[in-house]
């Protein structure tokens, strides 16, 4: 079920071209038939044909259709083949998504972003922690080139990949990555936000998992306290929410 759901991310750029005027055929039915085709073949689990339908997708997409589609059906091609577990073509047709959208002449593409990150997770899904943490360094690395290295939203990415350390017990890189998560959130947000005591307990669980059960307990006692304030707060607001009604 999880690994339908990755895939269904991947393929979340469909939508912008599912809807088409009834009339005439054209290459854009052929591509949206294509693709109903192969999700419909991966959902019963018949990966070769699944495969096939979605490089003629990218076929169509190639010989008619724009770069967008073009780059939508590398995405789809390549999720299926990490799903197949055909690594190696997964990551040779994910490069060509990856050459579409950083040349060196054009704008960033802020969905290079979120392409990156959903590779990474498609790979932890199947267990290949080496490749997801390469995918996710990309990430990581294209939010800190446009957006800098203090950009709040950097923490979350970096939460996900010290997750992937976690789970792969390098817990000296996912204590690093958890450590400046927190240190991004506490200048941007304050000391006192709930997403710092998300990183606190982030921070929390890898002392606990190599037995520094003190340092872990006093994090957790800071991350409860903030968490103790905040819903404080946020029930006084509703309290004069009503008050004004």
């Amino acid at each position: 079920m999880r690994r339908q759901i990755a895939l269904s991310l991947m393929l979340s750029a469909l939508v912008f071209a599912t809807t088409v005027d009834a009339g005439q055929r054209n290459p854009l039915d052929d591509w949206n038939d294509l693709n109903s085709k192969f999700m419909e073949l991966y959902a019963h689990k018949q990966m070769d044909q699944a495969i096939d339908a979605a490089k003629a997708a990218l076929d169509v997409a190639e010989n008619h259709l724009g770069d967008d589609y073009v780059i939508t059906s590398l995405n789809n091609l390549s999720a299926l083949y990490v799903e197949a577990e055909q690594y190696g073509e997964a990551d040779k047709v994910f490069n060509r998504v990856l050459e579409k959208l950083r040349p060196p002449d054009k704008a960033f593409e802020s969905g290079l972003i979120q392409r990156l990150e959903v590779m990474a997770l498609l790979y932890e899904k199947h267990g290949q922690f080496d490749r997801a943490v390469n995918y996710m360094n990309q990430a990581i690395e294209a939010i800190e080139n446009e957006y800098g290295a203090e950009q709040p939203d950097l923490a979350y990415s970096l939460d996900k990949l010290a997750r992937i350390h976690v789970k792969r017990e390098s817990f000296p890189d996912a204590e690093l990555l958890f450590q400046r998560s927190l240190e991004i959130r506490e200048k941007a947000l304050g000391g006192k936000h709930p997403l710092v005591a998300l990183s606190l307990r982030n921070l929390a669980s890898v002392y606990k998992a190599t037995g520094r059960n003190e340092e872990a307990k006093q994090l957790e006692q800071r991350a409860a306290q903030i968490e103790a304030e905040a819903q404080s707060q946020q029930q006084q607001k509703k309290t004069v929410k009503k008050i004004k009604k």
